[in-house]
């Protein structure tokens, strides 16, 4: 059963884990293209976040007693979404192009 005084922590998780698996699903390869609208990708962070909030919820701290802090957490969040999701576009980019090479070097470059 959850009570009042319980909400406020879990709204907290809840914001932490959104804000981190927004940020990665915005940049990830596949999911983060143009052609894939807004909405469904905040859709699917918004379940994403549901199913790991259960996992995951016992590793974040108590609130922050002040606006400087919560705003410095979440922010961190951000960026290590962020990153998450620069770093797999990165290695996806770097594939791309190392597969275009072998390409070329074979001569099959224009089998595209």
């Amino acid at each position: 059963m959850i009570t009042v005084d319980i909400l406020p922590q879990t709204a907290f998780t809840f914001m932490l884990i959104f804000s981190r698996l927004a940020a990665m699903i915005m940049l990830m390869p596949a999911l983060g293209e143009t052609s894939i609208p807004t909405q469904v990708r905040l859709v699917l962070a918004l379940l994403l976040t549901m199913v790991m909030m259960p996992l995951v919820a016992s590793s974040y701290g108590a609130i922050p007693a002040t606006v400087p802090g919560l705003a410095f957490i979440v922010m961190t969040e951000i960026a290590v979404g962020l990153f998450i999701g620069t770093a797999a576009r990165l290695i996806m980019s770097a594939l791309h192009v190392a597969g275009n090479i072998i390409a070329m070097q074979m001569s099959l470059a224009f089998a595209q």
